[in-house]
This record gives structure tokens, C-alpha cells and sequence, in this order.
């Protein structure tokens, strides 16, 4: 009777322990296939605009450009805009840097013609023309 007892109890430890074992491999399969899928989703960037209401920032604007240029972002998918109001200088500083730097196709210098409804005029605007999935705005001054 102890012996059919022992069998038994040893029965019920054997298929506790295998049924543990099946939960930490299920376990480990599903967190290799979550861990593959987020592989996959970072290799899948999105497209970002990046807005830059400039309004005469002729002190500070090529550095602003200087920056903007060396953001870590494939540059495939960045939309960058300058959105220029300005009256002074700052301008041809735009013009003539982005000249310098082979006029990169993914930072846009863009300018109205009035400056209606002033710095959310110009965002507004230049969302008109925005082709990211996100939209990040930046002053001037937020080197």
C-alpha cells in the first residue's frame, strides 16, 4: 500500500514538473516571436516634418541649420521646413547656407508672401505641405 502511495505521489510530481516545463517553453517561443516583431517595426520608420517658424533670427539661424542638418535620422525620411517670415537678413543667410550645403532636398525654405496670422500663420501654412506621419515644431532657438 506505501509503495502504490509512493508510486503515485511520484506519478503526480513527474506530470507536475513536465507541465512546468511545457509553460517555460510556450513562454520562451512567445517572447522570441513579440521580440522578432519589434525588430521588424523598428526597421520601419516613419516619415518625420520637422517645423521651424523663423521670424528675422539672423543671429541664430546658422546654427539653427548647422543642427537641423546633423539630426541622427535618415534623411530619406525627413522633412525639414523653414518657415521664414522674416524682414531682415536672415533670408539670404537661409539661402545662401543651404546653397553652401548643396541644397539637401530634405530641408525646405519656405516663405509667404504676407505674414497673416504670424507664427501659427506660417505652421499652418507650412502643414499644408507637410508629408511626415509626425509633425515635431521647433523655435528658432531650440538648438
Amino acid at each position: 500500500m506505501i509503495i502504490l502511495l509512493y508510486s503515485l505521489l511520484l506519478l503526480y510530481l513527474f506530470l507536475f514538473s513536465m507541465a512546468q516545463v511545457h509553460l517555460l517553453f510556450s513562454y520562451s517561443k512567445k517572447r522570441k516571436d513579440e521580440n522578432n516583431g519589434a525588430l521588424s517595426i523598428s526597421n520601419s520608420l516613419p516619415t518625420v516634418t520637422i517645423q521651424l517658424p523663423i521670424y528675422n533670427e539672423q543671429y541664430v539661424i546658422d546654427r539653427l541649420i548647422t543642427a537641423i542638418n546633423s539630426i541622427e535620422y535618415p534623411k530619406e525620411l525627413l522633412d525639414i521646413q523653414l518657415l521664414d517670415d522674416s524682414t531682415d537678413l536672415t533670408s539670404e543667410i537661409i539661402k545662401t547656407r543651404l546653397k553652401e550645403m548643396g541644397n539637401p532636398p530634405h530641408i525646405l525654405h519656405i516663405q509667404r508672401t504676407s505674414r497673416q496670422g504670424y507664427k501659427a500663420g506660417a505652421l499652418s501654412h507650412g502643414l499644408s505641405l507637410a508629408k511626415g506621419q509626425f509633425i515635431a515644431i521647433f523655435d528658432a532657438d531650440f538648438i
